[in-house]
C-alpha cells in the first residue's frame, strides 16, 4: 500500500539503496559461515560473476574503519531527520537501519554464546547464525522488492517501530 502519496521512480531507487547496508553485513556473515563449512564459490563461475560488484563494494566498506557506524550516523542525520525528503525514502532508510542493528545485535549475542567454547555450543551457534543470515536476507529481499514496486514493506515488528519513529 502506498501510504502518504504516489511514489516516483526516483523515490523507489533511493528507497532501495539503504538496504545495501544490512545486505553487506549478511554477505559478510555468509562468507564467515561458508568458510566454516568449506563452501566456496570458484572464481569465474556464474555465482562469482554475479557477486563481483558486491564484493568490490564490500571491500571498500571494510577498508573504512567503523564504516557501517559512520554510514548509519550519516543516514540518520541526512535522511531520516530531513523532512524535505519523502516519507517513503525515510521509512525505507529507517527500516534498513533497524534490520542492520538487529543483525548486528544478533551477531554479538551469538558471539557471546561462543565464549562458552564447547563443541555443542559451537554447532548450535553455527545453526543460529545461518538462521539469522537467512531471515535477514529474506527480510532484505522482501523489502527491496516491495520498495521497487512502490509499496511499503510491512515486516511485523520492524515496520511498527519505523512508523513510530518516522513521521
Amino acid at each position: 500500500m502506498t501510504w502518504r502519496s504516489a511514489t516516483t521512480v526516483k523515490d523507489r531507487l533511493f528507497g532501495c539503496l539503504p538496504y545495501l547496508l544490512p545486505l553487506m553485513e549478511v554477505i559478510l556473515l555468509g562468507f564467515a559461515l561458508a568458510s566454516r563449512f568449506n563452501i566456496f564459490v570458484r572464481q569465474g563461475s556464474l555465482a562469482w560473476q554475479l557477486m563481483e560488484p558486491l564484493l568490490l563494494l564490500i571491500g571498500a566498506y571494510q577498508r573504512i574503519p567503523f564504516g557501517g557506524f559512520l554510514i548509519l550516523i550519516l543516514l540518520i542525520f541526512l535522511v531520516i531527520r530531513n523532512t524535505a525528503i519523502s516519507h517513503f525514502i525515510r521509512f525505507n532508510t529507517m527500516q534498513a537501519i533497524l534490520l542492520y542493528i538487529a543483525l548486528y545485535l544478533g551477531q554479538i549475542t551469538l558471539g557471546l554464546l561462543s565464549a562458552a567454547g564447547s563443541s555443542a555450543v559451537n554447532g548450535i551457534q553455527d545453526l543460529l547464525l545461518a538462521c539469522l543470515a537467512l531471515c535477514a536476507l529474506a527480510a532484505i529481499i522482501y523489502s527491496v522488492v516491495q520498495t521497487a514496486r512502490g509499496l511499503y514493506a510491512e515486516i511485523p515488528a520492524v515496520s511498527q517501530a519505523v512508523y513510530m519513529r518516522v513521521q
